[in-house]
């Protein structure tokens, strides 16, 4: 990540806006709306007071204060869940997926990253190979959230 919290995307907006532009699909459109939003004193008191609220404007941020490598094996991928687990729940294991930004669904499309398979998966299993979507075992999954 080019900025590590709010501060440092608010200082490239308003004194190096060079900075925004080296990252892909920022253009000027986009660098201009963050110049206007930044420059406006409802918007710094509106993070002023959400960040006195408890938020963070972070890349990660976690209990200790300290930062976690983004897992991009989970984070920003979408999966779906089936059949009977045997070392997790589900919600234990929509919770692990969750915590680390990947995205649960109920049902397979193409846009379906990840198909987590346990035992008795039944008719999405199929569905997941018709459509080849990639199918993960509880191991394979276990792997992917190290």
């Amino acid at each position: 990540l080019e900025f590590k919290n709010i501060d440092e995307l608010k200082e490239a907006s308003l004194n190096r806006s060079d900075k925004l532009f080296i990252i892909n699909g920022i253009g000027l459109e986009i660098t201009d709306s963050l110049i206007n939003w930044f420059s406006n004193k409802e918007n710094l008191n509106l993070i002023s007071d959400l960040e006195n609220k408890g938020f963070y404007f972070k890349d990660e941020y976690i209990d200790n204060n300290s930062y976690k490598t983004l897992n991009t094996n989970i984070h920003a991928k979408k999966f779906v869940i089936t059949g009977t687990m045997n070392g997790f729940t589900r919600d234990s294991l929509i919770e692990k997926i969750e915590s680390q930004g990947g995205i649960v669904k109920s049902s397979l499309s193409k846009q379906i990253d990840y198909l987590i398979a346990g035992e008795k998966a039944g008719s999405k299993l199929n569905k997941a190979k018709e459509l080849e979507v990639n199918i993960l075992g509880e191991e394979d999954l276990i792997k992917l959230l190290i």
